[in-house]
């Protein structure tokens, strides 16, 4: 029995079957056919799968040549060059064993060489591909960051010593006057009432304390606007100040007496 299509090796010849279990030569028989079905169908990897069964069982010669014709077949699908080099392997086993024979085996040599030929073909592809294809590019380098530029002390000037003194005279006066007046706010109210608990007070005597204590809560807001007012002029100073330049000092002690001056750091 012959393959059906390309392959023309001989199916393997064996003894007809005993009646009864399928013994191990009427097996591969069925599986050579089931493969050469497969083979016509165009199912490469069934046929594949069957005639390597089926050798295993056989041990037949032509298998070999209808797996090296199912190996290239599959190659010319999925174009995978392991499936070229298995038909080569095979094909070349083929002519090793038939060669002591004495059977036609110019068909299967002319398969090697055809396939040895594709394989080099495809080898020089491959290495002119990679030739070409430049390798990637090293990215350069990131430039690096420019360094901070190194900041000088600052030593206050005419407008920086103005600004600290209206900051520390505003912080005390502004302090000052509010602490008087809502401490004097609080004991005359205190006053008020221990003089109304022993005797009720009179219209002109409520009218006098909540006078004073009128006076001595405007007293306190005072302070606090004036206060306020002085230290965000004494900070707009010294802003102003600092802002014209950093003056050079000696060392970058922070903060340092420097004379009757001190030098500030920012």
């Amino acid at each position: 029995m012959a393959l059906a299509g390309p392959a023309r090796a001989q199916a393997p010849a064996g003894e007809p079957a005993a009646a009864g279990a399928e013994d191990p030569q009427a097996r591969g028989q069925r599986l050579f056919e089931e493969g050469s079905a497969a083979y016509n169908l165009g199912r490469f990897a069934d046929a594949i799968a069957r005639f390597e069964e089926a050798y295993a069982l056989l041990r037949a010669s032509s298998l070999l040549y209808n797996l090296g014709q199912a190996y290239a077949k599959a190659y010319e699908l999925d174009r995978d060059v392991a499936r070229l080099r298995q038909a080569r392997l095979l094909f070349t086993n083929f002519v090793k064993i038939r060669e002591g024979t004495g059977e036609p085996i110019a068909d299967a040599r002319e398969r090697v060489a055809a396939i040895e030929a594709q394989l080099a073909e495809l080898e020089r592809a491959a290495a002119a591909n990679a030739k070409v294809e430049p390798p990637p590019a090293a990215s350069p380098p990131p430039a690096p960051a420019p360094a901070p530029a190194p900041r000088r002390p600052y030593r206050p000037g005419g407008p920086g010593y103005a600004g600290i003194g209206l900051l520390a005279g505003g912080a005390l006066a502004g302090a000052g006057l509010a602490v008087t007046g809502f401490v004097s706010a609080g004991r005359l109210a205190d006053q008020r009432a221990a003089e109304g608990s022993q005797v009720p007070l009179s219209l002109a005597r409520s009218d006098e304390y909540a006078a004073h204590e009128r006076k001595a809560s405007a007293l306190a807001w005072a302070g606090v606007g004036v206060g306020a007012g002085l230290m965000l002029v004494g900070a707009v100073l010294l802003i102003v100040d600092a802002r014209r330049g950093h003056r050079p000092a000696r060392r970058a002690a922070a903060p340092r007496v420097v004379g009757p001056a001190l030098a500030w750091h920012f």
